[in-house]
């Protein structure tokens, strides 16, 4: 068989194998627990587990530029500090940078230790995190949970399930997970999955 009539073959087959993968139960079952599982680890992270505090050193800073189209220049956007216990987080200010000790106080989540907190020479800098911006996400994330959650059930006790009906809560719970990466994506700083 010459590669022309493989390459034939694959592109005629190549339209119901995507479709058997996607309209077989197991494989979709599969991917949203999966998923499901993943969000349910965050949210559980950030807003029900205890939160640790301890005491660290910021033993390097790198300021965050943003390049600006109009006027071909960077401009600086926050900074990206690692302290020494090798944490990360970042800031849109910093004041502690020139003082002689760089020594604050992290408040971070206990599984993915994403800092939510900081303080440095009894000022609060937490309102400066990027990662505070994950509390708006919140509802986000318990609506995209049950939704999943809802989908896993009707698919797996095959509930009104027919072809069209499938390939509707594919869609929109993909949108939804698509929408959710995109959101993530944007904060770029610190969130539980885009840790750079």
């Amino acid at each position: 068989m010459s590669i022309k009539i493989k390459i034939e073959h694959f592109l005629e087959t190549f339209p119901s194998r995507f479709v058997n993968i996607f309209t077989n139960n197991k494989f979709v079952l599969s991917l949203f627990t999966l998923v499901a599982l993943l969000i349910s680890i965050i949210f559980v992270d950030i807003f029900i587990l205890p939160k640790t505090t301890i005491n660290d050193s910021v033993v390097e800073i790198k300021k965050l530029l943003e390049h600006s189209r109009e006027t071909n220049t960077y401009k600086t956007i926050g900074y990206k500090c690692k302290t020494s216990k090798g944490y990360v987080f970042y800031i849109t200010r910093i004041d502690f940078r020139t003082k002689q000790t760089n020594e604050v106080e992290l408040e971070h989540t206990l599984l993915l230790h994403n800092v939510i907190a900081l303080k440095s020479n009894n000022k609060d800098y937490s309102d400066k995190l990027f990662s505070n911006t994950i509390d708006e996400l919140k509802y986000f994330y318990l609506f995209i949970l049950t939704s999943l959650i809802v989908n896993i059930i009707i698919i797996y006790f095959n509930i009104f399930i027919k072809r069209n009906s499938l390939w509707n809560l594919i869609g929109f719970n993909f949108l939804l997970i698509v929408i959710w990466l995109v959101i993530e994506n944007s904060l770029k700083f610190q969130t539980p999955l885009f840790k750079f």
